[in-house]
């Protein structure tokens, strides 16, 4: 009886599956995908989510976009996250992609790199030390899957005086309602005393007065920040993903590993646009300076993604850029609008391709104003404008570039 009962307990059990390894879990902006089951991506993804839900609040706008969604890779432990991704927003196959653990705080770098981001991509310009210091205060921002805590100092070298006064206005009680008036009122363009004035009722003088002695007190206590209630069971998409769709999602990092990963799937016969457009995607960034070399290597890959139905109009669009026949670029170029009509490089490298002027001109309009923040973008149209006699449209170029710039300098 024990024989047979030793038998029966190293068989297989039936009707119940075992969970799937790669999972991807979506909310908003952010996906997760863990080869560590459900919980392990949904609890990385919170941390995402609860530190975008605080900025967003202190900004008057809690639901942040990003589009496509960024991309976070969930590793098991530390070791292995430091071992495999650095840490920092990453530019992979075809989104921003970042990496994390399911436990333990997202690192400042990487903190910094997300704000500065979230900032571009939902918010028009600010002045530049205050976009500098809200990098810096949420660089030092801690998050679990419920709580969200902020306002602990950074390095002495990075407690500027415009971080204390964020510090003053986000973290203290008197002010703390009042913030996202404040900081709204300098995106929209007002300047610091009416924006002041119109957020807390208070002179301006009589304000940067009271920062100075803040600031100079060097008192700063942190504060439970607002959190966004997360229901694991309800607010998140999850979906179960093959053990090929993980790897090309790893793989996607653009790692020194990938090569390989992408290779492997090929080989398969899986994902076979993806790991080729992988493959092209690590060509062309290998060797940005020869850009003969770098078409070359990615020429095959590229032309086979292609084939095969690519989609990633992030990669069709540098690979257009190395063209060196104009015809053929505009034909790539048009591939990847038609994936995505405001992807705003797109238009601006078709601008460059094209020899009319009046067509360049209106490619490169429609770039400034899907990318606002672009200054450069902005100075060059107006250059454009001006040698078309467009003096009207380069005068209000010329105006957005300069509201664009870091500095008042271009």
């Amino acid at each position: 009886m024990l024989c047979a009962l030793s038998v029966l307990a190293t068989l297989p059990v039936t009707g119940v599956s075992a969970e799937p390894r790669w999972i991807k879990a979506r909310l908003g902006s952010f996906e997760a995908i863990s080869d560590d089951g459900r919980r392990s991506a949904t609890q990385a993804l919170s941390q995402f989510e609860q530190f975008s839900f605080a900025l967003g609040t202190v900004m008057g706008q809690p639901d942040l976009r990003l589009d496509p969604p960024l991309r976070i890779i969930v590793f098991k432990n530390a070791q292995e996250l430091r071992a495999q991704c650095p840490p920092a927003l990453l530019t992979g196959r075809d989104r921003l992609m970042a990496c994390t653990t399911a436990e333990g705080q997202l690192q400042p770098g990487l903190l910094r790199e997300l704000t500065r981001t979230l900032i571009e991509n939902n918010f028009s310009n600010m002045p530049a030390p205050i976009e500098t210091a809200l990098e810096t205060f949420f660089s030092t921002v801690e998050s679990t899957a419920v709580h969200v805590t902020w306002g602990s100092p950074p390095p002495p070298a990075e407690r500027t005086r415009e971080w204390a006064l964020l510090h003053r206005v986000i973290t203290q009680p008197d002010y703390a309602g009042k913030a996202k008036i404040y900081l709204h009122n300098l995106t929209a363009g007002m300047d610091k005393a009416a924006a002041v004035r119109n957020a807390f009722g208070e002179d301006g003088a009589k304000f940067e007065a009271d920062v100075d002695r803040y600031y100079a007190a060097g008192v700063f206590t942190t504060s439970v920040a607002p959190n966004r209630p997360l229901n694991p069971d309800r607010d998140f998409s999850t979906t179960f993903l093959t053990t090929d769709e993980g790897q090309l999602m790893r793989a996607d990092l653009l790692t020194p590993a990938s090569a390989s990963i992408y290779q492997s799937l090929l080989q398969a016969g899986k994902q076979t646009a993806e790991a080729n457009e992988g493959l092209g995607v690590l060509a062309m960034r290998a060797d940005p300076v020869m850009r003969g070399r770098a078409l070359e290597k990615a020429q095959p890959y590229m032309e086979a993604a292609r084939k095969a139905g690519t989609h990633n109009f992030v990669a069709l669009t540098e690979y257009a850029s190395l063209q060196d026949d104009p015809d053929r670029a505009i034909e790539i170029l048009k591939e990847a609008l038609g994936v995505d009509p405001k992807y705003a490089q797109a238009h601006w490298v078709f601008g460059e391709k094209l020899s009319d002027p009046a067509r360049r001109m209106a490619e490169w309009k429609q770039a400034v104003n899907l990318a606002p923040r672009n200054y450069e973008w902005w100075d060059r149209y107006a250059r454009l404008c001006l040698d078309q006699k467009q003096y009207a449209e380069a005068g209000r170029a010329w105006m957005a570039a300069a509201q664009a710039a870091p500095d008042a300098s271009l």
